[in-house]
């Protein structure tokens, strides 16, 4: 009998003192994780004047994506102003965004450029693509 209660209080101290210091200490702490929007803080920093390409992309990518028209073509519409060498698919998005807006005429210039572009960058393709093939017979 003598040995079943030294058990029995020697597995009630283990699962005791186990179960203590399983507990959280973090319940005791207010911690807060905040949230940070990276469209937000991208439009503060180009508002504040800092301007590059891949900022003025990034938030016309980012409005366009989420289907918010206006707010792509005026970030567009900061890209194409820096008049840069620009990839053929901003002129795409820059006139289908302004579509959307009911700019119809300054779509229109923008979806023919996007037109000129793409047949140059065919043309292009198509001229390299022969340059790459040997003409050797085996």
């Amino acid at each position: 009998m003598k040995n079943y209660v030294l058990f029995s209080l020697l597995i009630i101290t283990v699962f005791s003192s186990n179960c203590y210091s399983q507990q959280s200490t973090t319940n005791s702490k207010n911690i807060e994780y905040t949230y940070i929007d990276p469209i937000e803080t991208c439009e503060r920093v180009a508002n504040k004047g800092y301007k590059s390409i891949d900022l003025f992309q990034q938030l016309g990518n980012s409005y366009y994506s989420k289907y918010e028209f206006e707010k792509a073509a005026k970030w567009y519409g900061e890209l194409f102003a820096m008049n840069k060498s620009i990839e053929n698919v901003y002129y795409y998005r820059y006139a289908h965004a302004l579509n959307c807006i009911d700019q119809v005429e300054k779509a229109n210039k923008y979806f023919e450029l996007y037109d000129q572009k793409s047949k140059l960058y065919y043309q292009k393709s198509k001229k390299n693509s022969g340059k790459n093939k040997s003409s050797k017979k085996s």
